[in-house]
């Protein structure tokens, strides 16, 4: 944050010494900055800057400032405390019939309003209703409704006043009106030159904008899908290297095969088979993610058995030499339901935008006396400082590993997020979230399940490297079986069986996520502080939309109350 603030404060000086801005005006504006982000982390809803021309310094208003005026100067200017309406639309005579107009008359004079806010235009009738009322009303402030939607139910005082255009020129006055709170700041620069003003103006949005963005990118994580990373391989302009056997290297048989599709005229082949599936589709995959066949064969070519931790005893593991790509033993089962949904799968990452699906480039069936199963996918880690990594099924009970375990599981998250700030981004949660819930309803309408989300959190690029892994286990009848015997097992207490149905674990899945990985449990204190405020000045609108709903219930009227 400190840092952040300086670089904010040198920008502002570097910027106005080359616009020839003095810098009596740019300091005092700077420290305003400083105050305002440290106030709620920079993450304030708005942030408006008002050029006022006038001697004084410049100076911080909690609220809205707009250039606008009552509707008639004998309307009051002061008003403590305000009942503001929101009227959408315009209130105009000559436009409404008698009973509309009856009704709106009724409202009016059962509802305690001191301020009517119209989005467009008041007709002279209504005007004289509103001095008769010593009512004050603001006419065509449609642009500034939209803008600024919480205006209507958080505004606690009004003040209107009239200031000269410019020093220069002390003749012409402009009109200012002050709302109080709105969840909104206002800074209110002030000076005699209004060219100077807006040239500060534009230069502080800026510096502001762009501090606001790195305080987002260095305090708080950002998500990084699949592929995390993107990184071109290094091309050296020759041929393409011919593959090796390796027997104790099973990835490079996979690369031997794919070498030899197009080669018919080899004469040694190796005592094997390499069967894939869905060949024309993983091709075009790969395609899509920037790799051609020779740079997936080379990275196949060679590879190291990997002890992962956290995998079926067993099962072979393997990274690809250049660790791009991840080569995992799989059971018969999987890769036969592979064979199944794989168009649906191909389909689906054809469509999404953003997906949290690790991406698979390729399922085989190898036969070395004895038949291996074996599916190759991206490796999330891949040109990544990873510190400590996650796997997250959305089950807290017996998902405790030891603090020096290489991977670590969902309880050990819930307590990390508490202790080591693990802070995502407020403003891309609500997307992710949508991610998520598109994923895990494709996963469940394939009827797969036990799928987890792998995270890694990456210290030196500030990012949670996250991707859902192990999602080709079909509920099969083994499975099935399973969840019976664990749920009778479980009779009488609260925890749940791990092998549910794949629409239940699709649910367990997301509320976990949504609630603690994507949700309030990881915000700063500060944001935490915000969106309290907002719920407050949430419920004050219900409660006012609900008393003018008891006041007028024999027809809708034509407004809205925030």
């Amino acid at each position: 944050m400190e840092e952040a603030a300086e670089r904010l404060r040198q920008f502002l000086l570097t910027s106005a010494n080359s616009l020839g801005i003095k810098d009596d005006w740019i300091i005092p504006c700077a420290d305003l900055l400083e105050i305002v982000a440290k106030e709620r982390d920079g993450l304030h809803n708005y942030i408006k800057f008002k050029c006022v021309a006038t001697s004084d310094s410049p100076s911080l208003f909690y609220g809205l400032v707009f250039t606008k005026a009552p509707l008639d100067e004998n309307m009051p200017a002061l008003i403590i405390p305000t009942n503001l309406l929101v009227w959408e639309g315009s209130l105009d005579m000559d436009k409404e019939d008698k009973s509309a107009v009856s009704e709106t008359y009724t409202l009016l004079d059962q509802y305690p309003v001191n301020v009517v806010m119209v989005e467009g235009s008041i007709s002279e009738e209504y005007k004289g209703y509103f001095l008769s009322r010593e009512i004050t009303a603001v006419q065509n402030m449609k642009r500034r409704l939209q803008r600024y939607p919480s205006l209507g139910y958080s505004c606690t005082a009004l003040r209107c006043e009239k200031t000269i255009e410019s020093l220069n020129d002390p003749i012409n006055e402009k009109p200012l009106m002050f709302l109080d709170g709105c969840g909104s700041l206002t800074i209110l620069l002030k000076g005699s030159s209004t060219a100077e003003l807006k040239l500060m103006k534009r230069m502080l949005k800026t510096g502001y904008n762009q501090f606001r963005n790195e305080l987002l990118s260095s305090d708080y994580f950002l998500v990084a899908l699949p592929p995390s990373k993107i990184i071109p391989w290094e091309m050296d302009g020759g041929q393409d290297e011919v593959v090796t056997i390796r027997e104790e290297e099973v990835s490079s048989y996979i690369a031997y095969s794919l070498q030899q599709v197009h080669d018919e005229s080899s004469e040694s082949r190796p005592k094997s088979s390499v069967f894939c599936q869905h060949r024309d589709s993983f091709h075009e995959l790969r395609s899509k993610c920037n790799m051609t066949e020779s740079q997936y064969i080379s990275s196949l070519s060679r590879c190291d058995t990997w002890e992962a931790k956290g995998g079926k005893s067993g099962a072979l593991f393997a990274k690809s030499r250049d660790t791009r790509l991840i080569i995992k033993e799989i059971n018969q089962a999987e890769f036969e339901s592979f064979a199944k949904f794989g168009p649906m799968y191909f389909e689906y990452m054809k469509e999404a935008n953003k997906t949290f699906l690790t991406k698979i480039y390729g399922v085989y069936k190898v036969t070395l006396g004895q038949a291996k199963f074996l599916m190759v996918m991206e490796n999330l880690n891949f040109d990544r400082r990873i510190a400590m990594q996650y796997d997250l099924k959305g089950l807290v009970h017996g998902r405790l590993a030891p603090d020096s375990a290489q991977v670590r599981l969902d309880q050990n998250f819930l307590n990390d997020m508490k202790r080591l700030r693990l802070h995502l981004n407020p403003y891309l949660k609500q997307d992710l979230q949508t991610v998520i819930r598109n994923d895990t309803a494709f996963l469940s309408g394939i009827n797969v399940m036990d799928y987890s989300l792998l995270v890694g959190v990456d210290m030196e690029n500030h990012e949670l490297v996250c991707g859902i892994i192990d999602y080709l286990a079909p509920y099969s009848l083994k499975k099935k079986l399973e969840t019976v015997g664990k749920s009778l097992l479980l009779l009488g207490k609260e925890t749940r069986p791990t092998v549910i149905r794949p629409s239940e674990y699709k649910k367990r899945f997301v509320d976990f996520m949504v609630k603690q990985f994507l949700g309030e449990i990881d915000l700063r204190t500060k944001v935490k502080e915000l969106e309290q405020q907002l719920r407050k000045e949430r419920d004050a609108r219900l409660d006012a939309e609900k008393r003018l709903e008891e006041l007028n219930k024999k027809k809708p009227i034509r407004s809205r109350s925030f």
